[in-house]
C-alpha cells in the first residue's frame, strides 16, 4: 500500500555548508570581486592556510601592476584576527618569496613549505572550512575560473593531507 519515496540520506560531513561561497570570475571585475569575496569569508579566521602552487611566482598581470601590488593583495586577504597563515606552493621566487614572508609575519606567525603535492589551489579557515580556488592568486581574472566551497568531508582530509606533507623550508 501507498507509493514507494526514495530519499536519499547524507552525512552531514558530505554536505556543502549553507552559506557556501560559489563564484564564477570570468575578467578582472570578477577577480576584484573573488578577492573580496575570500577577505569576508576569512574574516574572523584565526588560522589561515592557502596552497597555491604558484603562489611565490613572479605574477604580474592585469589586476598585480607589480610584485609589490601582488604581495599586497596576497596580505590583504589576512583577516585582523589571524594569528598564523600557512602557505604552500610549488617552488617560489626568491623576492616573491621574501616579500610575501616579510609582510605577513609583521603580523601573524607565518610558515612556507614547498610542495608538488599539489595541483589545486585552496584557502582553508581554521582547518574547518575550505574553498578550492580554481587558478592561481596570480591568474584571476585571466581565463574563467571559480571559488567553490568544499563538502566537510574532504575539508577533513585536504587538512589531514597538508599535515602530512608539510616541509619547511
Amino acid at each position: 500500500k501507498g507509493g514507494h519515496t526514495d530519499h536519499q540520506t547524507h552525512d552531514e560531513d558530505d554536505m556543502v555548508p549553507e552559506d557556501a561561497l560559489q563564484l564564477l570570475i570570468a575578467d578582472d571585475a570578477d577577480a576584484k570581486h573573488a578577492l573580496k569575496s575570500i577577505r569576508d569569508w576569512l574574516k574572523g579566521a584565526k588560522h589561515v592556510t592557502i596552497c597555491d602552487p604558484y603562489l611565490m611566482k613572479a605574477s604580474t598581470s592585469k589586476l598585480y601592476g607589480s610584485d609589490d601590488d601582488y604581495v599586497s593583495y596576497i596580505s590583504s586577504l589576512m583577516p585582523s584576527t589571524a594569528k598564523s597563515v600557512r602557505l604552500f606552493a610549488n617552488g617560489y621566487s626568491t623576492s616573491i618569496r621574501k616579500k610575501v614572508l616579510k609582510r605577513l609575519g609583521e603580523r601573524m606567525a607565518t610558515s612556507f613549505f614547498s610542495t608538488t603535492e599539489l595541483h589545486d589551489r585552496f584557502v582553508i579557515r581554521d582547518n574547518a572550512r575550505a574553498m578550492m580556488v580554481g587558478t592561481s592568486f596570480g591568474g584571476l581574472g585571466n581565463k574563467v575560473s571559480v571559488l567553490v566551497d568544499l563538502p566537510n568531508e574532504d575539508t577533513k582530509r585536504l587538512v589531514d593531507i597538508l599535515w602530512k606533507i608539510e616541509k619547511p623550508i
